[in-house]
């Protein structure tokens, strides 16, 4: 069964198996928090109980379910034609399918009968400036997921993991004592010798020579550590990376790729300088899908559960990416974590260059830190973007007041330390909800920032309320200079809340806020409300609203700039509404709205939809920057339950801009192919992580995990909290 409307805000991500709590506490009848607050935590069960060693072994169970799955099988057929029968592995988190042969590995589509690709690689040759030897027949011995290739004085082997298709190369001894053991004669390269243009004299260089086949075209990374690989029509299919080259005391080596050409064979090699390395030298990149992908490695961590571009934040020419795992357990459940990521010429580095936790300490549940991330743009002027991190559940004085922290950028990084954080100071107000940059609102030179509270109670029970901070030469304000609530009992304004870029062309940054569960004329219908930005700061009351004018649409769950759709010096907005219905039930559907000088049009320009039954496109929205660099903005939505072989596997989709405005079909999708993996659940532009001039995109993929009680207003059932916010009304 589909999760309900309201209640999948967390839950139907990260649980399979969810007790919910009760709307109204008996704490609340009896002077406690209000009715509808969140409900304490479970404790857990204890160690060593029935209960925990269920949970343990469910764990246990599904770690080997999973490290099985990537396990290497003998097959009698398969699907590259002229191949008879191989070793084959399936990498279902790369979608790629290897064959291992005695002359190398070849791999194609994962799930394609008749593969639309097929990118082969053999490791033919090592050598020493322009020589060259020929590498020793290989014996494969396949066991779990890894194959090795014996071949005498040098060692191949693979291993297949839900990173990457994992390969080393180990040379026993420089390249000439190996050869000369072998009783080989060298080869002389028949083009220029390794190191063209690095400044390295050849013989202090070593390579290692791989011979290509297949239908892709390699397309090598400026800096040599990244090669991606293209099928006809420009699709990159596959990503070689991650480089790493150590000797025998764990010395990293100076390493990069190019490509060759010899006598009998052409394509890429590892170069390698070698001076005062002590042997053996192992090599160990990694071929994965397209670009980047990285995982929380913690189970029930909720890793990218939220993600967006980080930025510059150390001024190196490349945007990094932050994302968030709420979930993350550091001595304290739900404690949360933040990762980012730095760009570079080759792409996102494999291994985050920052992280950071929740500060709350105790024994209960933790702040939930990471739940929203965002950059906050360059709140301080320095030049180095900053970022800012939501913890709605942090105890701070109150329970679950919630807070927002933001870490300056510069030339080596994040900070460790936070320069400025806020709080509501109201209990269950879920303060840091979501939180983004709102772009420059007073344009003094300095970006500002904007904070979601959706379940704030002033006059009215979970109106919500928004807040945005100043920037300045010293840092982000202390105290909001604007405030807004939804005034409207069960609004939940601030639900969702972005920059709307500049909607009038004023020069001023204006902001976008949504207000889920706002009731004008169909109830529980969803709004979005703009507000224009001027000299003085925000408007006081909005320039403009939106609503779904359908019945628990659920409109305004997710509201972004779009950028610039169609080109006409005007930014323009998105609003989703994940439970709009037209023909599917829950289909879900997004609304383009176009700016102009006398601000946003009042009717969408463009609505696009799933057209499948329960899958909440448009739960989830970004501008994706412009990613064909044609000028216009392109916008990504999710549709995190969507269905395609697999239930719940979740969607993202790319729709470009054109003079027109944006199109009406998708120039790009991708799914998980997972079960339950809700890709799409956040989505979010990149930036430009390799400097190529073109965005990226950034896409989550939340595996969903037994977990126990959930402990969130936001999680229950959606007709609870309505009839709940009727009695307190």
């Amino acid at each position: 069964m589909k999760p309900g409307r309201l209640a999948i805000v967390v839950v139907s991500v990260l649980f399979v198996f969810i007790t919910l709590s009760r709307v109204a506490s008996p704490a609340a009848e009896t002077g406690g928090p209000p009715a509808g607050a969140p409900a304490e935590p479970a404790t857990g069960a204890p160690a060593g109980s029935p209960t925990a060693a269920r949970t343990d072994w469910q764990s246990s169970v599904q770690r080997q379910v999973a490290e099985q799955e990537y396990e290497v099988t003998w097959q009698t057929s398969t699907r590259v034609e002229g191949l008879d029968a191989a070793w084959q592995a399936p990498n279902r988190a790369h979608n790629l399918r290897t064959y291992f042969t005695a002359s190398g590995i070849q791999v194609v589509p994962r799930t394609e009968e008749t593969p639309s690709w097929a990118w082969s690689l053999e490791w033919v040759g090592y050598g020493r400036g322009g020589r060259s030897w020929s590498v020793e027949p290989a014996t494969l011995e396949a066991k779990g997921a890894r194959v090795d290739y014996h071949r005498g004085g040098t060692q191949e082997w693979y291993e297949n993991t839900p990173r990457g298709l994992k390969q080393w190369f180990v040379l026993t001894a420089p390249p000439d004592e190996i050869g000369e053991r072998a009783g080989e004669e060298p080869e002389t390269l028949g083009t220029v010798a390794p190191g063209r243009g690095r400044g390295v004299p050849a013989e202090r260089l070593i390579h290692v020579d791989l011979a290509l086949s297949g239908t892709l075209c390699p397309v090598i990374a400026e800096d040599g550590l990244a090669i991606d690989f293209e099928a006809p029509g420009g699709a990159r299919v596959v990503h070689y990376a991650g480089l790493r080259v150590t000797d025998a005391r764990g010395t990293k080596l100076p390493a990069w790729m190019e490509g060759f050409v010899g006598s009998t064979a052409r394509g890429v090699r590892i170069v390698i300088e070698d001076v005062d390395a002590v042997y053996p030298i192992t090599v160990d990149p990694l071929a994965t899908s397209p670009a980047w992908m990285a995982e929380g490695d913690q189970v029930g961590a909720g890793f990218g559960f939220s993600v967006g571009t980080a930025g510059d934040v150390n001024g190196d020419g490349h945007s990094d990416v932050i994302a968030g795992a709420p979930h993350y357990d550091s001595g304290l459940a739900d404690r949360g974590r933040a990762f980012v990521f730095m760009g570079s010429a080759s792409g996102l580095a494999a291994s985050p260059a920052w992280t950071a936790e929740g500060d709350q300490s105790g024994t209960g549940y933790g702040p939930l830190f990471g739940y929203s991330v965002s950059t906050a743009g360059d709140v301080n002027g320095d030049g180095y973007s900053d970022v800012i991190i939501g913890a709605y559940g942090d105890d701070n004085g109150q329970i679950d007041e919630g807070r927002a922290f933001v870490h300056l950028g510069s030339a080596s990084g994040l900070a460790p330390s936070v320069a400025w954080t806020a709080e509501s100071d109201q209990a269950y107000a879920n303060f840091g909800w979501s939180v983004a940059t709102a772009g420059d609102v007073n344009s003094d030179g300095y970006s500002d920032v904007i904070v979601g509270d959706p379940y704030y109670a002033n006059d009215q029970l979970f109106e919500g309320r928004a807040y945005v901070y100043l920037g300045s030469g010293s840092g982000l304000a202390g105290s909001a200079a604007w405030t807004a609530e939804g005034d409207q009992s069960g609004a939940f304004f601030g639900w969702s809340v972005s920059t709307a870029g500049d909607v009038n062309g004023d020069g001023f940054s204006d902001v976008i806020i949504g207000a889920i569960q706002y009731t004008n004329v169909q109830a529980f219908e969803g709004r979005a409300d703009v507000l224009l930005g001027s000299a003085s700061g925000l408007a006081a009351g909005p320039a403009w609203t939106a609503e779904s004018d359908q019945a628990s649409a659920s409109f305004g769950c997710a509201v972004a700039t779009a950028g610039d759709v169609n080109g006409d010096g005007y930014a323009d907005v998105v609003v989703g509404a994940p439970h709009y219905d037209n023909g599917q039930t829950d289909e879900g559907r997004a609304f383009v709205y176009l700016g102009s000088a006398s601000g946003l049009a009042g009717t969408a320009a463009r609505t696009v939809e799933s057209d499948q039954v329960s899958a909440q496109f448009g739960w989830s929205l970004a501008t994706a920057g412009d990613v064909n660099g044609d000028g216009y903005a392109d916008v990504i939505f999710g549709a995190p339950y969507y269905d395609n072989g697999q239930p719940d596997q979740g969607r993202a989709y790319i729709y470009p801009g054109s003079a027109l405005g944006l199109l009406a079909t998708p120039a790009w999708t991708t799914a998980s192919d997972q079960p339950n993996a809700s890709l799409g659940w956040s989505v979010a532009t990149a930036g430009d992580v390799n400097g190529d001039g073109y965005s990226d995109r950034a896409t989550d993929k939340v595996r969903r995990v037994a977990r126990g009680n959930w402990r969130l207003a936001g999680a229950r059932d959606p007709g609870e909290i309505q009839q709940a916010v009727r009695r307190a009304a």
